[in-house]
């Protein structure tokens, strides 16, 4: 069975940032993730936010923290990690494809997924007009009219897409205005063609071999109308990544990994960082202070294992 110091599990910026961390450490690091996509921010348009970094995409921005942590010496595979077991001397960790590895120690910075509406035709219509991606899907809508579900950041960082390719673009929110950073939904709500549809939700997903229109009811109100669309973008948030893990470690009622200030969760040995991570805010810039702590936690925790902590420093 391969045998490694630190298994990180997951690719985007708060496992590549860890590894890069713990390599400069000379703590040798190998991240699992899922080929596609490996991070949720490669499905961003455009990155702005970044201290040092003017504007990048999602994707270039992942592909550049890779080469950074394999220039230090990081392991990237590209492949799932199923399972976490463990072992009488660190962790057994079970790949999708059989395969499994051992640990002294790992880091989940395994992200999230997109949470769905549960709404009736949203599953039927998936891939068929329902989409979680305007980056991936948004092409396909050129000229056509959508409605986009939510109010975060990423409503808006993909809204602003949609806008330029749909014809009419929709916005469907249960509140009053978006939460999403203030530049971003200033951008999405001033396109000419975008409709918001304060204080409105998402009843049903209606069509024949696709997405033809969307149920949607007035919550102040209480009257519902259709609303002819050809696609229907749904950013209602995230979920954890973390059913790998939830057996060995705390979670909170959603299933995010809780940890203490320095990413250390209740199963010793194992830390957290990112967006899987219980949290008060997901951005990039917190993902990557996350892996960056995370990694230092880590170098301390395998110095005590091997006697070798420095007087005074404190274990992870």
């Amino acid at each position: 069975m391969p045998q490694h110091d630190v298994v990180i599990i997951g690719g985007g910026p708060a496992g590549l940032t860890a590894a890069m961390y713990l390599c400069r450490a000379a703590v040798g690091a190998t991240v699992y993730r899922t080929p596609s996509p490996p991070s949720q921010i490669i499905l961003t348009t455009m990155l702005e936010n970044y201290p040092g970094i003017d504007s990048i995409d999602g994707f270039s921005f992942v592909e550049a923290l890779s080469a950074q942590a394999r220039k230090f010496g990081a392991d990237i595979v590209e492949k799932a990690v199923a399972g976490v077991q463990k072992a009488e001397n660190g962790f057994i960790v079970s790949l999708e494809d059989g395969e499994a590895v051992s640990a002294r120690a790992v880091i989940v910075a395994s992200g999230s997924r997109p949470r769905t509406l549960g709404v009736p035709g949203e599953k039927e219509f998936t891939g068929r007009g329902v989409s979680y991606c305007g980056t991936c899907d948004g092409v396909f809508f050129r000229g056509k009219n959508v409605l986009v579900v939510g109010g975060g950041d990423t409503a808006a960082d993909d809204g602003i897409l949609l806008s330029r390719l749909a014809s009419h673009v929709y916005l469907v929110h249960r509140r009053d205005r978006m939460r999403a950073d203030p530049s971003l939904a200033r951008k999405f709500l001033s396109a000419k063609n975008v409709e918001p549809l304060w204080e409105h939700a998402v009843e049903a997903v209606r069509g024949g071999d696709a997405v033809s229109s969307v149920a949607v009811k007035n919550l102040k109100t209480g009257d519902t109308r259709d609303i002819a669309v050809d696609g229907v973008f749904v950013f209602a948030g995230g979920e954890p990544n973390t059913d790998m893990i939830k057996h060995l470690v705390e979670t909170d009622e959603a299933g995010y990994v809780v940890t203490d200030q320095r990413m250390a969760s209740s199963q010793r040995g194992v830390f957290a960082a990112g967006d899987c991570r219980k949290k008060a805010w997901r951005q990039v810039v917190t993902a990557c202070g996350d892996g960056a702590e995370a990694a230092y936690s880590v170098q301390r925790y395998i110095e005590a294992l091997e006697g070798r902590s420095y007087p005074g420093r404190g274990l992870a």
